[in-house]
């Protein structure tokens, strides 16, 4: 996902990432890969956002998180 970003540049990467979650995903797979990303990328910050699957979509929307992980598509309301 992130060496993407970088695109062949020796530039770190660095940024402001708001992500939102359900508290389950987050424990079992986002925080251990959003430790793993900034020890990668000390410049990268992550501000992860924990909520009630169905108010995922709400943050979204609202450009209150930048994505959000979940483990099934998200219904609009």
């Amino acid at each position: 996902f992130l060496a993407g970003l970088r695109s062949g540049r020796e530039q770190a990467l660095s940024g402001y990432i708001r992500i939102g979650a359900f508290s389950s995903i987050s424990r079992s797979i986002l925080l251990p890969l959003a430790a793993e990303i900034m020890k990668e990328h000390p410049g990268i910050l992550l501000d992860i956002r924990n909520r009630e699957l169905r108010e995922l979509p709400q943050l979204l929307s609202s450009s209150a998180v930048d994505f959000v992980f979940t483990t099934s598509p998200l219904e609009r309301s």
